[in-house]
């Protein structure tokens, strides 16, 4: 979501120019949650809407007032901005669905995982980001002889010390809260 929000512009960077020598993998969930949060942005954006809508018709009525012709023309630019923002966005996600789908070996969803999602809980608030926790670590244990770093900007859930531990336990020993020290990390990695 971080990259059809706009709030990374180097996830974009990464995703469209990974290094070979780096290998994407992705919980599978993350895919669905990115389209249900593009749901969320749709209802937000509709409600933004429909508020332009009321204060627009209300504008309309008062045919005196230079402000109000103002106002009005502004809420009009508004709602177009609005309308396409949200076709922006959903734009980048598709785009970014259709580039992970293609370099990302994604991870899928197994009975033991959501068992251990379900017993062991170390998000406690969030039960999206436990399932995604769990899918992480079940992959992570087959790849432990090789260098395992995670990238999630959501610092809240998964920067804490019960997660940071769980993650070194399966061979995750780097956790990057941002794009940018990642490519820095790897830059690091490459001139050594």
């Amino acid at each position: 979501m971080s990259i059809c929000t706009g709030r990374d512009l180097l996830a974009t960077t990464l995703l469209q120019n990974t290094p070979s020598s780096v290998q994407l993998v992705m919980p599978s969930i993350c895919l669905m949650e990115s389209l249900s949060a593009l749901e969320n942005e749709q209802k937000y954006r509709r409600r933004f809407e429909n508020e332009l809508n009321l204060q627009i018709s209300q504008l309309r009525r008062d045919v005196t007032s230079s402000n109000a012709r103002s106002m009005l023309a502004l809420l009009m630019e508004s709602k177009t901005e609005n309308e396409q923002l949200l076709t922006e966005i959903k734009m980048r996600l598709f785009q970014a669905l259709n580039q992970i789908s293609g370099k990302a070996e994604l991870i899928a969803l197994t009975p033991s995982i959501i068992q251990d999602c379900l017993t062991i809980s170390l998000i406690d608030q969030d039960y999206t980001d436990n399932l995604i926790l769990h899918c992480i670590l079940h992959q992570a244990q087959s790849y432990q002889t090789e260098t395992q770093v995670f990238l999630s900007s959501n610092e809240r859930d998964f920067g804490t010390p019960e997660v940071q531990a769980a993650l070194g336990n399966v061979g995750i020993t780097n956790y990057f809260s941002s794009t940018q020290v990642l490519l820095n990390w790897l830059q690091s990695q490459q001139s050594e």
